[in-house]
């Protein structure tokens, strides 16, 4: 079994979970039973890239790799303002004003 308490605990309270644990039970401090309940019942929230289409999805990843508008569209064979069409409507959905703020959600959500 686990337990888990604050490291300021009380020593009654790591009392109470070592003999809890050893029982053979779980011990959560109570002041974290709160908070894990509390996060437990909040639903995910989506990701910013939940929102992107799969291909504003693939044109982000190029871009967190450091590609330009011109060799996007050569690799997607896309017209280079098609790019910039998706670039424009994926950087609205993510919240950000620069391509650098762009591929940086891309590699903090592990699009990368």
């Amino acid at each position: 079994m686990q337990g888990y308490i604050l490291k300021g605990s009380q020593i009654r309270e790591v009392v109470d979970a070592v003999l809890a644990i050893h029982a053979g039970n779980a011990y959560v401090s109570p002041q974290l039973a709160g908070k894990l309940l509390l996060a437990i019942r909040t639903p995910p929230q989506p990701s910013a890239l939940d929102t992107l289409t799969d291909r504003e999805r693939g044109i982000l990843g190029l871009v967190a790799e450091g590609l330009p508008n011109k060799a996007i569209a050569a690799r997607l064979d896309l017209a280079e303002k098609t790019v910039k069409h998706h670039m424009t409507s994926l950087m609205r959905k993510l919240g950000v004003r620069s391509r650098v703020e762009a591929a940086l959600v891309a590699q903090r959500q592990g699009l990368t």
